[in-house]
């Protein structure tokens, strides 16, 4: 069935409204399970945000005589790159993916090149295996349970993010939700970057990927 914001459908040229420009059905799935399509998962995610008036901050707490001061709590252990995989390559939480400019950017300018249907486990192991020894950046958007997953894959490497709700999941939260569900079945696209489509964010990518 066809994307109901793909308008005037001819031969491999669509309209997306979401857009508001002219798009490649071989690139997106307008005529196909548009459902899978992260143009459409993303607005479908915005309208479905709760609107309304933001909460009141709460009063100030009274304050008290002090005391004893508080123990320091003991600083957070760095991330490590963690070897996985056949050929080891590292894989981490991504800073890059839970930033909505450079996500935007990805998913405007990636071209489908494959589907993927597997636990996270194998799907980390697929993009290595497809990037290692090459100077290819895939980027993979998907879906396990309630959850959106998103990875970066380059020279082997892979740096990943996930989003639920409208929030998304970086850092050690990413780490510790990855170790949860890395059996679990997740379902998405496999897009392919060209370096030279997204010059403003190609440095920090490659220092995140490196």
């Amino acid at each position: 069935m066809a994307c109901p914001y793909a308008k005037k459908i001819r031969g491999t040229i669509a309209f997306c409204t979401l857009l508001n420009r002219k798009v490649s059905t071989l690139r997106y799935p307008c005529k196909g399970n548009y459902r899978r399509c992260p143009i459409y998962i993303r607005y479908q995610a915005r309208a479905a945000a709760p609107q309304g008036p933001a909460p009141e901050p709460a009063p100030p707490a009274p304050q008290t005589a002090p005391t004893a001061p508080p123990a320091q709590p003991a600083p957070a252990p760095a991330e490590e790159k963690a070897p996985t995989g056949p050929g080891g390559g590292v894989v981490r939480p991504s800073k890059s993916l839970c930033d909505s400019l450079i996500l935007a950017a990805l998913i405007t300018s990636g071209v489908a090149v494959d589907r993927f249907r597997g636990s996270l486990a194998s799907l980390i192991e697929a993009l290595q295996d497809k990037t290692r020894g090459n100077d290819k950046l895939l980027f993979f958007v998907g879906q396990t349970g309630d959850v959106s997953v998103r990875m970066l894959a380059h020279k082997g490497n892979v740096v990943y993010a996930f989003e639920k709700e409208l929030s998304p999941i970086c850092g050690n939260e990413a780490s510790s939700l990855l170790e949860q569900r890395r059996n679990e079945t997740v379902d998405g696209i496999i897009y392919e970057i060209k370096w030279e489509d997204i010059p403003l964010w190609k440095e920090t990518i490659q220092s995140e990927l490196a």
